[in-house]
């Protein structure tokens, strides 16, 4: 189970990693309260529901949650994470459905690694959104059912991507 109570007094928090506990639960919305909180790895746990909504963590740089049951669309944590300089971001294998928003990727503007794969999202991929990215060195976007070009992106991307993994679902 999520360690909610734990948490909440441990305001200095910087980074907190809780990998492959099995941890069940949703993730609270108390966890806004770790105001200094930089990297939040629960990744590969069992955790469900819906993405949490961060506002408050504006120092937050990398967020990883790959490997987990959440559901849901992006949209709210997307918007949620765009006062923070977020580098970082693992959303890859949950259950999470839905368009892809590009008017909120793009205010991710310091955005270095973009991981969404082995998803069932769905709708237009967001190759000019992620193109004004100027930062993006990793896209994995794997497993998901986008319509459109993905060579669009390639075009438009900036000299620094190193790496581009777009597959369909099967």
């Amino acid at each position: 189970v999520f360690p909610h109570r734990a948490l909440a007094k441990l305001e200095k928090l910087e980074v907190l990693s809780l990998i492959g506990l099995n941890m069940t639960g949703t993730v609270p919305q108390s966890l806004n309260a770790l105001h200094s909180l930089r990297e939040l790895h629960l990744a590969e746990n069992s955790l469900s529901g819906s993405l949490p909504e961060l506002d408050d963590l504006t120092q937050l740089r990398a967020l990883h949650l790959d490997g987990n049951g959440f559901s849901g669309t992006l949209g709210n944590l997307l918007r949620s994470l765009a006062k923070s300089n977020l580098r970082r971001l693992g959303l890859s294998r949950n259950r999470l459905t839905g368009h892809l928003p590009g008017g909120s990727l793009e205010k991710l503007k310091s955005l270095e690694s973009f991981r969404i794969g082995g998803n069932q999202l769905d709708g237009p991929f967001p190759a000019s959104s992620l193109a004004k990215l100027p930062n993006l060195t990793n896209v994995s976007v794997w497993g998901n059912n986008f319509d459109g070009d993905a060579s669009i992106f390639l075009d438009k991307a900036s000299s620094s991507l190193k790496t581009f993994l777009f597959a369909p679902s099967v």
